[in-house]
């Protein structure tokens, strides 16, 4: 049952931490966290060994929502800077084995909510990764991103290797302004670090034709997938093509900040495993 309380991505991150502590039973383990600040929006760092691969930011603003609304005890972890630790109290389990949607709410209510929920806390426009929850029209479908404000009305099925394109860019907190707007990028390395992970994990594959190196085969994946995202009409020109820093090293880039993209699936790996 919704807490009226707490946003929907308020409710949506107590729900995963449920589950993250329930993944580890019978250990009882404590959530520990601490400030990100390798960026500028309020995220939080956020540690716990039932924490899934995958799992989106979170955000300070929402942890302290949960403490003040008991949901969690937090303790200081010595003195300002060290990070805080955290416990979920019984309310939080009693939320989570309540039903956590009305009877009869179906996709198109959900989409309705997160959009009217993302609204009221966040920028008015964004893009959100978020479950298939109207069924699956293909085997090969994993996820879907939909959007407000701007992109309200987009409602886009997307499979394995934009899943890998959307959830890394979804998640980065880099950020360039080329043309004096805000671009958010991953930088060519660290993107072919998370290309092998995926491959490692068998998410992804890689047989290399002669002489051809995982960037190699990126840059190909890349220029796929824009050209496939750029076929919507509001998604057209939102993923950068051809971008590089100051130093000439090539970025992979998205036309929003990090603030105006958000991911809903608590577990990314579970739908490439599905």
């Amino acid at each position: 049952m919704s807490d009226n309380s707490l946003t929907l991505r308020q409710e949506d991150l107590l729900r995963r931490l449920v589950e993250a502590y329930n993944r580890l039973q019978p250990d009882e383990e404590p959530f520990h966290y601490s400030t990100d600040y390798t960026g500028a929006a309020d995220l939080a760092i956020l540690q716990h060994r039932g924490r899934p691969e995958g799992w989106s930011d979170v955000y300070m603003g929402d942890l302290e929502a949960l403490d003040e609304e008991g949901y969690i005890r937090r303790r200081l972890l010595g003195r300002p800077g060290c990070g805080w630790r955290f416990e979920l109290k019984r309310k939080a389990f009693d939320y989570y084995e309540s039903p956590q949607r009305p009877p009869g709410e179906d996709s198109k209510t959900r989409s309705s909510s997160i959009a009217e929920s993302v609204e009221s806390t966040l920028p008015s426009s964004m893009l959100i990764l978020d479950e298939i929850r109207d069924g699956r029209t293909h085997e090969k479908l994993l996820a879907r991103i939909i959007g407000t404000g701007r992109f309200d009305g987009v409602d886009h099925k997307i499979g394995r290797r934009q899943l890998f394109f959307i959830s890394v860019l979804f998640q980065s907190t880099r950020v360039e302004r080329p043309e004096a707007e805000p671009v958010a990028v991953v930088t060519e390395e660290d993107l072919t670090r998370k290309f092998l992970e995926w491959v490692g994990s068998g998410f992804l594959t890689f047989n290399p034709g002669p002489g051809e190196t995982p960037k190699d085969r990126l840059g190909k994946m890349w220029d796929g997938f824009v050209e496939q995202m750029n076929k919507g009409e509001k998604l057209k020109g939102v993923f950068v093509d051809k971008l590089t820093d100051g130093k000439g090293h090539k970025l992979f880039g998205l036309r929003l900040s990090p603030s105006e993209t958000q991911i809903l699936v608590h577990d990314i790996s579970a739908l490439l495993k599905g």
